[in-house]
């Protein structure tokens, strides 16, 4: 009879508020992995309405966006559809945004902070 692995407790590397560099491809290997073994549904719900969010940078989305267009069968999908659903547009600044902004009081977003080190994982600006 083969044992089943025993579940070990992951050991916190990265302290709160602290971000990686992960290449796309990995991510995406992570999921496969995580859906093969019938678990994406339970990761889903863990993270649901939480303030997990991932920086994507534009051209990795248009890349996403280019695939799932070119595979009917995907882009039919709800979630395909969402993908392919034009980005929203922001509305423009009011002027006391602009005012802000010109005073240095508040960064544009994607910019990154005196000294060059961007606070964020690195994947591109906004989010």
């Amino acid at each position: 009879m083969v044992k089943k692995p025993e579940t070990k407790k992951a050991e916190v590397v990265l302290a709160t508020g602290k971000y990686i560099y992960i290449k796309f491809a990995d991510v995406i290997k992570i999921l496969t992995m995580i859906d093969e073994h019938g678990q994406s549904n339970k990761l889903a719900a863990r993270v649901k309405g939480k303030e997990h969010t991932v920086r994507v940078p534009s051209e990795t989305v248009n890349i996403v966006k280019e695939f799932v267009a070119a595979h009917p069968e995907m882009s039919q999908h709800a979630t395909g559809k969402k993908v392919l659903r034009p980005a929203a547009k922001k509305a423009p600044l009011g002027v006391a945004a602009v005012a802000n902004l010109a005073s240095g009081a508040v960064r544009p977003r994607g910019e990154r902070p005196r000294g060059g080190v961007d606070r964020c994982c690195g994947f591109g600006p906004g989010g």
